[in-house]
């Protein structure tokens, strides 16, 4: 018995290419190994931005660099994204390449014009909670005394949030109120 998987590579494309919602496209990828591989192009092609932050949010590395070579933003955000029952608003690619830790994403998203100091937008400083990952924003040059459009600083934010850990990081580093 033949299933989706065995149709030849241009009947999955022309399947693909029917699709207008990237939701639809990628649960289709997600049906086997192979039209995976067939999707992901499609994916990359006409959804370059949502390929790029897929990319940033799985840490893969090679997704990431053949979206950002299809013209995918670095740092366009994402009105509303769930994974794992948390919802991310608003979140550009480097924020979801923080969240998981892919720190050479990371890298490659500021070596192509990401603003490291994004990363504070939003109270993004408060909601990582994890101290690897505010330890990579400042080995990565992020401005420890960045402060918000109403004059918040980095360590406030931490501090409101009673994210004591990151704020003793934070002063640890040279942080100001």
């Amino acid at each position: 018995m033949s299933g989706f998987a065995d149709l030849p590579v241009e009947s999955v494309l022309a399947i693909a290419g029917e699709f207008d919602r990237v939701e639809d496209l990628a649960s289709l990828g997600h049906t086997c190994r192979n039209v995976h591989h067939i999707v992901e192009k499609e994916l990359i092609t006409n959804f370059p931005r949502h390929a790029l932050y897929r990319g940033a949010r799985d840490g893969d590395l090679e997704l990431v660099k053949r979206a950002l070579e299809s013209g995918a933003d670095v740092n366009t955000r994402f009105v509303s994204s769930r994974r794992k029952g948390r919802f991310y608003d608003d979140w550009l690619p480097i924020h979801a390449a923080i969240d998981g830790g892919h720190k050479e994403i990371v890298t490659l998203l500021l070596e192509k014009g990401a603003d490291v100091n994004g990363v504070w937008y939003r109270r993004q400083a408060s909601k990582i909670e994890d101290l690897p990952a505010v330890h990579m924003l400042l080995s990565l040059g992020a401005d420890i005394n960045w402060q918000s459009q109403h004059g918040r600083r980095v360590l406030a934010l931490a501090c409101s949030t009673g994210n004591f850990e990151v704020a003793l990081a934070l002063i640890r580093a040279g942080a100001s109120l």
